[in-house]
C-alpha cells in the first residue's frame, strides 16, 4: 500500500469518526505471580453505525509497578461497539436536546503486546534462566477481551468516565494478566450543532 492511499485512508477515518476522545486510565493489573498499581493513556474514536450504537476503536500504553522491582508496560489495541443504555443516538453526536449522554456498555477485544521484569519461575518456584545464566522475564504479549462500563456526561467536550475489566490471554508458560481500571477522557475537538 502506498503512503498516498495510507494518508487518504487515515483522512477518511477521521472524516466518519464523529470524535476522537483522549483518556487517562488508573489500572489494577493482576496475574500468577504479580499485581500492581498503574497509568495508562490512550486515544479512541468512534463510529456511528446506529442510532444507540458505535464502532469504536482504540489504542494506549499502560505502565504498572508494584515497588522497586516488578513492573509490566502494556500496549493494547482494540476495536469495540458501544451501546448506549439509554436508547439514543451513539454518545458522540449533538443536538439541541443534548441525546447523546448516558450509560453505555462496550465490549471490547484487539491484541495488546507488553513486556515485564518479572522474572518468569518453575513449579517449585525457582526462577528459569537461560544458557548466559541471565533470568527470563515473563510476557504479557496476547489476544485481548474486556468490556467497559461507563456514562457520558452531557456538554460540549462529553466528558466520559468508566469501568474496564480486561483479560489478556497470554500463551503459555506465562500467566494471564487480568487489569480492572477507572477511565476518564473527553473529546479532543468540541461538539458541533448539527
Amino acid at each position: 500500500m502506498t503512503i498516498r492511499i495510507r494518508i487518504f485512508l487515515l483522512l477518511m477515518m477521521l472524516f466518519f469518526c464523529t470524535s476522537v476522545k483522549a483518556q487517562v486510565e488508573f489500572a489494577y493489573l493482576k496475574s500468577k505471580d504479580y499485581s500492581g498499581l498503574g497509568l495508562g493513556g490512550y486515544l479512541s474514536f468512534a463510529i456511528p453505525v446506529t442510532d444507540n450504537g458505535s464502532v469504536t476503536g482504540e489504542a494506549g500504553v499502560y505502565y504498572s509497578g508494584n515497588g522497586d522491582y516488578d513492573h509490566a508496560v502494556l500496549i493494547p489495541f482494540l476495536v469495540g461497539y458501544r451501546v448506549m443504555l439509554n436508547g439514543l443516538n451513539s454518545g458522540y453526536g449533538y443536538d439541541d436536546n443534548d441525546n447523546s449522554s448516558g450509560f453505555y456498555l462496550q465490549p471490547v477485544a484487539g491484541y495488546a503486546i507488553g513486556g515485564t521484569d518479572i522474572p518468569r519461575t518453575d513449579s517449585t518456584g525457582q526462577e528459569i534462566v537461560d544458557n548466559n545464566g541471565n533470568e527470563i522475564d515473563e510476557k504479557v504479549s496476547g489476544v485481548t477481551a474486556g468490556i467497559v462500563f461507563g456514562y457520558i456526561f452531557p456538554g460540549k467536550y462529553a466528558i466520559n468516565i468508566g469501568v474496564r475489566y480486561e483479560h489478556i490471554f497470554v500463551p503459555s508458560p506465562d500467566p494471564a494478566m487480568n487489569m480492572v481500571s477507572l477511565r476518564l477522557s473527553h473529546s479532543l475537538f468540541p461538539r458541533r450543532r448539527n
